[in-house]
């Protein structure tokens, strides 16, 4: 049902003023950052306004007081009130890095007075505007959190489209085990009302938390548990999994995590359909949930294209296949839905998902909404109409030319258990075609911007360069060297392949991971085995840099460097760097250690540390005691300053990351086009 115009432009409203006050701290390209602080203060004004009188709590008693008062003040309530116990209290207001306040008082303060403009009671607002509006804000912060985005949130569309299809009625259990800030969960509620019983598990805390207050604000009551879902599922009844009307998931895509004892040694028999191999979980997640339904449940579950056809048409035989086909044969897949590229916030690749049922089914419907998008920054979404269109052919199982078709299970048998939509769906020829003259208008305006903010960076870049070479220093600076910032220095260790007693699993930095784990991505590191005395001695702190002392052949340089900030020390599994990398801390209390990552990252750029390689052997080696003795760098005085210096840093950082992402949008729109010309299903015109 449409809502009215005037509770339109109040949820606007809303969403504009909740997006302000999450500004006020460093502005709207700084604010992600923050969403760990912001939120529970957002939470905390709603809790107080619709329960002030009753639980003798006031929003005022956080007004202009410092960040250690309001810590402080916000542990006490908590401590009065179980249910807000690891939501309000888990944030340190008064949190300093390196000597530095991460959110000073006069920013705090102006945060908590943008969010006191408003009253959030129940008769000043209604939950289903500020449940939206809240979810626009944890949205926005996904638009800014680039790969750590998929942690805690699935685009809305995508939601909405699975809980639509699972229907869930009045008084049902849902259960997500991977629920991120619960937005699926929420969508289920939205659509089944107030009387469904949800259930989430996540494993992350900042996530977790960011799913409780989730379901405060939304006015919906959720079971929300803190855990390892996977190893340690927490809702059971008895010694057996707890079963569920519905489930709905989004867990990490191709995830590495788990080895094939955690499957072999499973309590609760949820892999009887075959062993995922230990590099992809994918299937194992699957079983899972197939696990947690009950014996006429319906799941909903977003994998990565690969999931459907990985192993086919290969002789040999592979896991993945093998669990395919046993659901397939079985007749628990009723459907396959392709989702539009560019959807997601961690990754321009489209999604698929795969539509379960405990009841056999003797065929599948596939769909391809491959084009049922539209064009948005920084994300494409799917119209209303799309979703529309989306649900009422999956529910209604019928065929349309050019974007579903039912395949019986022997049909799909006989390509070897491909279950890709765009397999069984050619493009239809007569949707808008992006030609090779499109192709090119694309390249050029994405290469315009490349170019824009290339000019941006190399100024970026040029100025800081003009400045750390200038001699005679500038007033109010200084140097040393390297050496005498040094506070102590570890060896890396490798760690064992085989988990064991004692031990726990860490994943390990390598030299040639640290461009990915720059950008957040820690999956590519290989996952080992340490005693945890160990972890606990050499496990990575926020401020820590990490070096390549060794290359892995005679043309990998060695000297890059990696900055541990707050998110990879809180990385799980935590991380750890391997024997080809050296971790140095240094001494804060003179140069921020970010500062100093960045002078080294500086002089990686322009070659410097390419003087202190040797090259014993076949791999290079970096001389590392004779770098930190012999360069020197060049500081502000002012830690204010060289905070203001890393600042600006950080945003040349925002920039690459842009023109990558631009490049990334650019490769996918290539691959679409090359793959849909080599299969057949886009004609040229003439002019080719």
């Amino acid at each position: 049902m449409a809502r009215q115009n005037g509770s339109v432009e109040k949820e606007k409203s809303m969403e504009s003023w909740i997006w302000d006050a999450a500004c006020s701290l460093r502005g709207a390209s700084d604010a992600p950052k923050y969403k760990d602080y912001i939120l529970p203060l957002i939470f905390f004004k709603r809790f107080c306004d619709v329960f002030g009188d009753s639980k003798e709590l006031s929003w005022d008693v956080i007004r202009g007081k410092t960040g250690e008062q309001v810590t402080l003040i916000l542990r006490s309530v908590a401590d009065k009130n179980p249910a807000l116990k690891g939501i309000i209290d888990r944030i340190d207001y008064n949190a300093s890095n390196h000597g530095l306040r991460e959110i000073d008082d006069e920013r705090l303060q102006r945060l908590i007075e943008k969010i006191s403009e408003k009253r959030l009671g129940l008769q000043d607002v209604e939950p289903d505007i500020i449940g939206r509006s809240y979810e626009y804000l944890i949205r926005k912060f996904a638009e800014g959190s680039g790969q750590s985005a998929g942690e805690f949130y699935t685009p809305g569309e995508v939601g909405a489209i699975m809980a639509r299809v699972m229907a869930p009625e009045p008084g049902m259990e849902v259960y997500d085990p991977t629920c991120g800030s619960g937005g699926l969960l929420i969508k289920c509620g939205e659509y089944g009302g107030k009387s469904l019983k949800l259930y989430g598990q996540e494993f992350t805390p900042a996530t977790w938390a960011m799913s409780k207050m989730n379901m405060v604000i939304h006015d919906m009551e959720g079971h929300i548990e803190i855990g390892d879902t996977m190893n340690h599922p927490k809702f059971l009844r008895g010694e057996a999994l707890m079963q569920f009307d519905r489930v709905v998931a989004n867990p990490m895509w191709n995830q590495p995590d788990f080895g094939e004892k955690v499957y072999l040694n499973d309590p609760y028999g949820r892999f009887g359909f075959g062993i995922p191999p230990s590099g992809n979980a994918d299937w194992g997640w699957i079983q899972h949930i197939f696990s947690s339904l009950k014996d006429d449940g319906k799941a909903a579950v977003v994998f990565d294209t690969n999931a459907a056809s990985r192993g086919s048409n290969v002789k040999t035989l592979i896991r993945e296949k093998a669990i395919r086909a046993a659901f397939l044969d079985r007749g628990y897949i009723e459907a396959v839905l392709l989702l539009p590229e560019n959807l997601f916030y961690n990754t321009a690749a489209p999604g698929v998902i795969f539509f379960f049922t405990k009841k056999e089914c003797k065929d599948i419907l596939f769909v391809n909404a491959s084009k049922e998008f539209v064009k948005g920054s920084p994300k494409n979404y799917i119209s209303s109409a799309g979703i529309d269109k989306i649900v009422e052919t999956i529910q209604t199982r019928k065929e349309v030319e050019g974007f579903s078709v039912l395949l019986g299970i022997s049909a799909i048998k006989d390509i070897d258990y491909d279950l890709s939509p765009q397999r069984h769906i050619p493009v239809d020829a007569a949707m808008p075609d992006w030609d090779l003259d499109h192709l090119r208008k694309e390249i050029e305006s994405t290469r315009a911007k490349i170019e824009e903010l290339h000019a941006v960076t190399e100024s970026y870049l040029g100025k800081i360069g003009n400045l750390l070479r200038s001699e005679p220093l500038p007033e109010g600076w200084a140097s040393c060297s390297f050496k005498s910032l040094l506070l102590e220095d570890f060896s890396g260790e490798w760690g064992r392949e085989v988990p064991g007693r004692g031990l726990a699993r860490v994943a390990v930095i390598r030299g040639t991971d640290i461009p990915d784990v720059r950008l957040g991505r820690v999956s590519g590191c290989p996952y080992r085995y340490i005693k945890e005395a160990v972890l606990e001695r050499k496990r990575v702190r926020e401020g820590d840099i990490v070096t390549e002392i060794s290359g892995g052949g005679k043309h990998q340089h060695t000297g890059r460097v990696l900055y541990i900030d707050r998110a990879l020390m809180d990385a799980n599994p935590p991380l750890l760097f391997s024997n080809f990398t050296k971790l140095l801390r240094f001494d804060g209390s003179v140069v921020l250690p970010k500062y100093v990552y960045y002078y080294w990252e500086y002089l990686y750029l322009i070659g410097r540390i390419a003087r202190y390689e040797k090259q014993p052997t076949s791999i290079k080696n970096f001389k590392l005691d004779d770098f930190l003795a012999s360069e020197r760098i060049c500081y502000p005085r002012s830690r204010e300053k060289q905070w203001e210096i890393c600042r600006v840093l950080d945003g040349v950082i925002g920039e690459q990351l842009a023109i990558k992402g631009l490049a990334n949008e650019l490769i996918a729109m290539q691959f679409t086009l090359f793959r849909d010309l080599l299969n057949g299903q886009r004609i040229l015109d003439s002019r080719f």
